[in-house]
């Protein structure tokens, strides 16, 4: 192992696969890192864990004028001991991805392939904590694999629109159990709207078609179709007419949850229409529904920009569960991103590990430690570079299962940056209500409060503190059965030596408390991991 280390070590500092050669960049990081852990458990002895960790990266680009290809891998090598009896811990992960885009039609066709392998836990207990040095094994290796086609029509005199096909899996293998659980997903989007000169009506089609293979062979198909269209009486003053139709299924008929869950509705009502980027418009509708719900509801929508920084859309609504709503408001600057809204979908496990992660507007190069690293892009719309990635934050947070899923979620990101000041924040509040069984429907409740802020101390050294909580509660037929939550604190200082070489200390706090039923944690008891840090990152700089 230690030869291993050393060899990897230097064969990545040295080797020259820094080249800059038009279309190809290459950059290559290795981070080499002391970390001490004391934990301290609620019944059990406490315990001391001293882990030497390795990890280099290389990153690519290949740019042309129709074709991108972004990859990177990194290799973990970690070699622990620890200060009862236990014997010491070699542990090795992997981890890459491929992201390729190519244009088939010039600002028309544009298909994607993205590949990649990490790892994640997908036990409550242990959220906001799994990474590589906890003790505790809860982590499985999570591969994904997607095709795409992504068509823009960019909007006209008469019409404008979007469609997307995508082709997706998702497979997990536990090293602990020898297992792996596998889905495919097949989804196909499209928006069409009217164009930004016709001032007397204007109209929308949005429909969207998801089919996932479920762990356990089972289909889930969900399929949303929703139409409007104003008309201008008066003024800006008009009629407006919508109709949707929803349905959930699973393929299974042997399930309760199998039962094929449809609602759709028509509806007319008035809109008030200024603009083509500014409209209301309020309905009553008659909904039918396999839950034999006839009542007639109202409804409203509104899209509305403020200014080209400033957008808010938002609309109510009702399916087959019951009420809806939906909303998002945008801001942007060269120095601020907000977003803040509130979600609903019905979805499965299988398809919201499929989805991936939320990401900030914050852009990390390979080998970035602390918020600092990274920067806030002049435009909404930026291409990452070599070696470049959005921030991750979020993850589902709850165990793999065929769950149909309906998500209530409310969010709101903040991303500031200038000069010497770098400020993300991040809070959601997630409701996930298992819809497996109606006899026995269960409910996750999570809200996630990250924070981080990082300060240019002078031209060479960082300052950086970050928190985040988060709090859960599980529930069985309205019946509370367990709660947890976890806080982290993060603070470092990082120093620059030159171009290539960066030094950086950092004291970390972990706390674990609560637990939730049927989920493992470190001897299933209250926690807190203390860590001190001390590492040291080489990176060839990439020409400019």
């Amino acid at each position: 192992m230690q030869k291993s280390i050393i060899t990897l070590a230097i064969l990545t500092g040295l080797a020259p696969l820094n080249v800059d050669a038009g279309k190809v960049t290459v950059d290559t990081v290795l981070d080499a890192s002391l970390v001490q852990q004391q934990y301290n458990l609620a019944t059990s002895d406490d315990f001391e864990v001293n882990t030497l960790e390795i990890v280099p990266t290389v990153a690519l680009q290949y740019a042309a004028k129709k074709a991108q290809v972004n990859a990177s891998a990194s290799h973990v090598q970690q070699r622990a001991s620890f200060n009862n009896d236990n014997p010491s811990l070699t542990r090795n992960f992997t981890q890459y991805s491929v992201q390729s885009q190519l244009t088939l039609i010039e600002r028309l066709l544009i298909a994607t392939a993205d590949y990649s392998q990490n790892y994640n836990s997908f036990n409550p207990n242990q959220f906001l904590i799994d990474d590589f040095l906890l003790q505790a094994d809860q982590l499985d290796k999570v591969e994904r694999t997607r095709f795409g086609l992504v068509s823009n029509i960019i909007q006209g005199e008469y019409f404008g629109g979007q469609a997307s096909l995508n082709r997706s899996s998702f497979n997990t293998i536990s090293d602990i159990v020898g297992n792996s659980r596998e889905s495919d997903s097949n989804q196909l989007s499209v928006n069409l709207y009217s164009g930004s000169d016709v001032n007397y009506y204007n109209w929308s089609v949005n429909y969207s078609k998801n089919k996932t293979d479920q762990f356990r062979g089972d289909a889930f198909t969900s399929e949303f179709v929703q139409a409007n269209a104003g008309f201008k009486i008066f003024g800006d003053l008009g009629l407006s007419l919508t109709a949707q139709d929803e349905s959930n299924s699973l393929s299974n008929e042997l399930l309760t949850q199998s039962n094929d869950r449809d609602f759709s509705s028509v509806g007319a009502g008035v809109s008030y229409s200024p603009s083509f980027n500014r409209s209301l418009a309020i309905y009553y509708n008659k909904p039918s529904s396999s839950a034999s719900d006839n009542d007639g509801f109202v409804s409203g929508t509104i899209n509305w920009a403020f200014s080209p920084r400033t957008i808010f859309s938002a609309n109510a609504s009702k399916r087959y569960y019951g009420r809806s709503s939906n909303a998002s408001l945008t801001f942007n600057n060269r120095a601020v991103r907000i977003e803040a809204g509130r979600n609903e979908s019905v979805s499965s496990n299988a398809q919201l590990f499929i989805d991936g992660n939320t990401t900030t507007s914050l852009v990390c190069s390979v080998g970035a430690v602390n918020l600092g690293d990274c920067f806030l892009p002049d435009t909404l719309d930026y291409q990452l570079g070599v070696g470049e990635s959005f921030i991750n934050f979020q993850q589902p947070n709850f165990a793999l299962g065929d769950n149909i899923v309906v998500r209530k979620q409310n969010y709101l990101n903040v991303s500031y940056q200038k000069r010497k000041l770098t400020f993300n924040l991040n809070a959601y509040d997630n409701q996930d209500l298992n819809e497996g069984d109606i006899n026995i429907n269960t409910q996750l409740d999570t809200q996630t409060v990250s924070a981080g802020v990082d300060y240019k101390i002078g031209v060479y050294s960082a300052l950086s503190l970050s928190h985040s909580r988060a709090d859960m509660q599980s529930f069985t037929l309205d019946t509370e059965t367990g709660e947890g939550s976890t806080k982290r604190t993060d603070i470092s200082f990082e120093r620059e030596f030159g171009r290539d070489l960066v030094l950086s200390f950092k004291l970390s706090n972990i706390a674990r408390m609560g637990f939730l039923p049927g989920f493992t944690n470190i001897n299933n008891e209250d926690f807190t991991d203390r860590r001190v840090t001390v590492s040291i990152r080489y990176q060839i700089t990439s020409a400019k």
